[in-house]
């Protein structure tokens, strides 16, 4: 009776274990047929102009610059063209690789300040591996885990962020591009514009709008903000994405397979591009992400993901306000993604919470400015909405002259809330729901002069209380009024 017990159970462990390991190789294989369906349909990016380039390159922290374009910089810089980086960051808020990197537990401020010029080593070390000079690369200083924060709450220098990290309230770093950078978006605001002002590039890569780290898509919103303010469009902008979901998989060293974009952002209205490598640029980019050595500590094999036959950009480029009316509400209740009035697609489920729940999960932001000069915008969830939620659409309005006006409207338990300059108003905001379904929210903004303005940045947001739960890309829309 034992006998045939044991021998139960080991059939049962042998069973067990020959599943699993078919759950894997399936996995695997699943993972390089999708890669490669995805690939074919990629389009390859072309740079025919690399000398004549004069390749900016914002990243929010020290790794982001590697991980998106070292390749692309590398060619730039061998064919005469011109690089500089500029680190919205020092990386110092990392706080489980500045324990790993000092192996101490209890760390106090200066350790983070430490920290953070060691990360600027690694950066420059790093770029130095591709021929970029340290005097490219430009420290802007401010809080790792804090840009969201400057873009939210923390505009005004009059209310600067206090970074609990390395307690204060301004850039303590000794080679920050301004001297005691105070924390705040207005700040960010005038260092981007005089960085690119002198700079002048032609070509910009930055983070994706649509990544899920606060710091990445806050620095698109920065960087979208600065060139509209500025009115200076590059000859290219090009995102590069670091983190949504589980994307990259696998977590690997796997230089055979592509790096397509996540299936989540397949479909969200962005063209991606295939920046071709090469073996021996393969081996580059493994060298240089391998210098910044604090991090490889702690997640080499997420950055060793990014070692593939490409380098993966995307664009994500203005679109105009179409003209409409109100009579399109029963249209937009079908969530027809060819709609011309669709102006926003959000990443269904994975964007800042892998497990929202469906009301908190915005699918898509409609739009168009009526006759009357008022906009309208319609705001869709994935569930029907619920009334402990907030749900917002944040508008940045940019006057033809190069000033910028910022309101926020929200809804909740049936209150509308207003947020921003209400001289710009003809009467207040209105908020109500459209439709059987309950999951589409119509918000009505009387502007009382909207041809003074030729260009909006426009997102919608969930929150549940002071988290928030889910946000859509910031997209520039244009203002082409008849």
């Amino acid at each position: 009776m034992k006998f045939k017990i044991k021998k139960i159970i080991k059939l049962v462990i042998v069973s067990i274990l020959l599943f699993n390991l078919f759950s894997i190789a399936s996995f695997f294989v699943y993972e390089y047929i999708a890669n490669s369906n995805v690939y074919d349909d990629l389009p390859e990016l072309y740079c025919d102009d690399l000398a004549e380039m004069r390749l900016l390159v914002v990243a929010p922290h020290n790794d982001d610059e590697a991980i998106g374009a070292t390749v692309l910089m590398k060619k730039v810089l061998d064919a005469g063209g011109k690089v500089q980086v500029v680190l919205m960051s020092n990386g110092d808020g990392f706080t489980r690789a500045a324990w790993t990197h000092g192996k101490k537990v209890s760390l106090n401020a200066q350790d983070y300040i430490d920290f953070g010029y060691i990360r600027q080593q690694e950066t420059i070390e790093s770029m130095a591996k591709i021929g970029l000079a340290q005097a490219d690369i430009v420290f802007l200083g401010y809080p790792d885990g804090g840009i969201s924060k400057l873009w939210d709450s923390h505009w005004s220098a009059d209310a600067p962020l206090y970074n609990k990290r390395t307690k204060t309230a301004f850039s303590p770093y000794h080679n920050s591009y301004e001297a005691h950078a105070i924390y705040s978006g207005d700040n960010v605001v005038k260092n981007l514009k005089e960085i690119i002002t002198s700079y002048q590039p032609n070509c910009i890569v930055m983070p994706h709008p649509g990544d899920a780290h606060s710091d990445h898509w806050a620095t698109n919103a920065f960087m979208q903000y600065t060139l509209t303010d500025l009115d200076y469009p590059p000859t290219k902008t090009l995102l590069y994405l670091a983190h949504q979901g589980e994307w990259p998989l696998p977590l690997r060293l796997n230089p055979g397979l592509y790096l397509v974009p996540p299936s989540s952002l397949l479909e969200a209205g962005t063209d991606w591009y295939a920046y071709l490598l090469n073996e021996e640029e393969q081996d580059l980019k493994k060298e240089v992400l391998l210098s910044y050595r604090s991090q490889a500590k702690v997640m080499l094999p997420y950055l060793y993901a990014f070692v593939r036959k490409n380098e993966l950009f995307g664009v994500y480029d203005a679109i105009p306000l179409p003209q409409g009316d109100a009579m399109i509400a029963p249209f937009i209740d079908t969530d027809v993604d060819e709609s011309p009035y669709l102006l926003i697609q959000d990443a269904v489920g994975a964007f800042l919470n892998l497990h929202m729940h469906k009301y908190e999960d915005i699918i898509n932001l409609y739009g168009f400015y009526g006759a009357e000069g008022d906009l309208h915008f319609y705001l869709c969830s994935k569930g029907k909405m619920r009334k402990e939620i907030n749900y917002c659409v944040d508008v940045i309005l940019f006057t033809k002259e190069g000033q910028a006006q910022r309101i926020s409207i929200s809804y909740q338990n049936g209150q509308v809330q207003f947020r921003g300059d209400d001289s710009l108003l003809k009467s207040m905001p209105t908020v109500g729901k459209v439709g059987d379904s309950q999951r589409i929210l119509y918000y009505r903004i009387p502007i009382k002069d909207l041809a003074r303005y030729d260009t909006i940045m426009l997102d919608g947001e969930t929150w549940a209380g002071r988290r928030r739960a889910d946000k859509t890309p910031w997209r520039v829309i244009t203002l082409e009024q008849q």
